[in-house]
């Protein structure tokens, strides 16, 4: 049956004959809720006589080996009662998959769910291989970096592209700056992770990817008609949402988190070398903080205590993605969910979630009663690359801060403050020397800075007097 004729045969109204399988999505920030929302929904269409399946959009919880520092869906959040696809099947040290692997493989699967006439679920919190799945225009599926239908990208120059399995990760941001100027003033030098992956789009398009990220602002809606994309945005405030993904360590820790990292590591270091490796689940956050307690070099306390750091720092980035790159794209309707009232989920995310549904699969459309759940452009900042960047202090050495913000907040700090003086004093005691001056007459005269401070210690000038 087409999926209408299902719908009918079910007991649904045929309003419209063209009604396709909607595509639903799920999208937020670790700890929000995701998978929660999404066996949700998943479990109410089942009510309604359609069968649902779950497509994981978490890059890290691809990989086996380490499922409690992934957060992988477990038999208690529903994965028992729902089936779920690309959880665990890539061999951590053997395997790796790139965003347009991993396109191609769900596109696929959600074409074979399709002709099941069972809905897609698509959840996960890697908003780029998500993104890569929602917008045809992100990737491409002939690999050659841009649509058809468009004016073609810049090349760029083969001889900038290095080796990125020969580059070590202190040279990656030096060559992201010859390569993409525009993305390496994003990236903190020391993000090897997301840097690799820049240089990894640029080496595999052909071009820079600042200019793939500035032309999806084109919208093309991978599948259409565009209302069979039904979008939720599981948000969370994020003062509540840090104090939620402590706890999450926590219990992390209960779980039993180090003793899966140690067994992890023992079974996989004989064949990765001395060198930890940076890409693919080595990267993830749950493991990188916990090896260097792995290794002798910190105490598992510094390990958990980074490890919350890094979860809180990564859900930030992840709303700010979202607002950024999803919300910008006025061509599909994203609806907001809101999981900071944990005690009144039923009102503020299940119940809208199953309306905006149970709409959809009578008329086949968004229904503007919903229009108070749309995640707006007020939302959201515009999608600019040039306003945000890495900044080096000409101060302190090795100094660089990400964004403008954290940039003044360093010039705030104690030690920048007390070099800059040192700098001040030394350039003044080195003028003294220039012009001559006794070294004991230097010693008794008042530093400038300090006049400044002190009123009392100013020297009485001819025009003083």
């Amino acid at each position: 049956y087409s999926f209408c004729t299902l719908l009918e045969k079910k007991g649904g109204e045929k309003k419209n004959p063209m009604l396709s399988t909607p595509i639903i999505y799920v999208l937020g920030a670790t700890g929000t809720g995701k998978s929660k929302v999404a066996v949700g929904i998943a479990k109410w269409l089942k009510d309604k006589g359609f069968d649902a399946e779950i497509i994981n959009v978490d890059a890290m919880q691809m990989y086996g080996g380490l499922p409690i520092a992934t957060n992988q869906v477990n038999d208690d959040e529903g994965a028992a009662e729902v089936k779920h696809h690309m959880l665990g099947f890539l061999d951590p040290v053997k395997e790796d998959i790139s965003v347009g692997d991993f396109a191609k493989t769900t596109i696929e699967l959600v074409a074979a769910l399709q002709a099941q006439d069972k809905v897609p679920i698509l959840c996960g919190g890697s908003n780029y291989y998500m993104q890569a799945i929602m917008f045809s225009d992100t990737l491409v599926e002939d690999g050659s970096g841009q649509p058809p239908s468009q004016t073609p990208l810049e090349k760029i120059d083969a001889s900038l592209l290095p080796d990125l399995d020969q580059l070590p990760d202190e040279d990656l941001h030096k060559h992201l700056q010859q390569v993409d100027p525009l993305m390496a003033m994003k990236y903190h030098p020391n993000d090897t992770r997301r840097i690799r992956r820049s240089l990894e789009i640029c080496k595999m398009e052909g071009v820079r990817h600042s200019d793939i990220i500035q032309r999806q602002d084109k919208e093309r809606p991978r599948y259409t008609p565009v209302d069979r994309n039904i979008i939720f945005w599981v948000d969370c405030e994020r003062g509540v949402l840090y104090k939620r993904l402590d706890k999450r360590v926590d219990e992390m820790r209960a779980k039993g988190i180090v003793e899966e990292a140690r067994g992890f590591w023992d079974s996989v270091k004989g064949a990765v070398g001395d060198q930890l490796p940076t890409k693919g689940i080595f990267g993830a956050i749950g493991f990188k903080e916990l090896y260097p307690h792995l290794v002798g070099k910190e105490t598992v306390e510094e390990g958990l205590k980074a490890l919350k750091a890094n979860t809180r720092r990564y859900a930030k980035q992840q709303q700010q993605w979202i607002r950024n790159r999803f919300l910008t794209r006025t061509a599909v309707t994203i609806y907001r969910l809101d999981t900071t009232d944990t005690t009144r989920l039923k009102e503020t995310v299940f119940t809208p979630a199953y309306d905006v549904l149970a709409h959809y699969l009578k008329a086949g459309t968004h229904s503007p009663d919903h229009a108070h759940l749309v995640a707006t452009q007020e939302q959201t900042t515009k999608n600019n690359l040039g306003t945000f960047k890495m900044y080096t202090c000409p101060i302190c050495p090795n100094k660089v801060l990400a964004g403008e913000e954290q940039f003044r907040i360093h010039k705030r700090s104690r030690k920048h403050k007390a070099l800059e003086k040192k700098i001040k004093r030394d350039k003044e005691r080195e003028e003294r020397n220039k012009r001559g001056l006794d070294p004991e007459e230097c010693a008794n005269q008042p530093d400038a800075s300090d006049e400044a401070h002190d009123p009392k210690r100013r020297r009485v000038s001819s025009s003083d007097t």
